[in-house]
């Protein structure tokens, strides 16, 4: 199992265990940033080990940081709370996103491309 720092991180890897010759049956290899290529390459089930990425949705950690930062420096709100996140995972259909979030969950009309 390898845990990418960032999705390119985990591509990266996924090249590396290819051309080392080890098989995706035998290697488990995830990253985060939900970034287009991550996306492309989890579509495609004969594509590698890479089999699951975390991504932050833009939107909410843009309000989630001002939101943290005002209520850290007046001492009013929330100071800590949590950017919701989607899992997306090489699965049958190829495609599958989850929410992992205190907010309200995300439409499915809402997922990632």
């Amino acid at each position: 199992m390898l845990i990418g720092l960032n999705d390119d991180a985990a591509l990266g890897a996924q090249k590396a265990f290819e051309n080392a010759g080890l098989s995706a049956d035998d290697v488990y290899i995830s990253g985060s940033d939900g970034g287009p290529e991550a996306l492309e390459n989890l579509k495609d089930p004969g594509k590698g080990a890479f089999r699951v990425t975390a991504a932050l949705d833009i939107l909410s950690l843009g309000h989630d940081i001002v939101d943290n930062s005002i209520a850290a420096i007046t001492g009013e709100g929330e100071p800590d709370s949590v950017t919701p996140a989607r899992l997306a995972m090489r699965v049958s259909p190829p495609v599958s996103f989850q929410s992992t979030t205190r907010r309200k969950p995300l439409k499915p009309s809402e997922n990632l491309p």
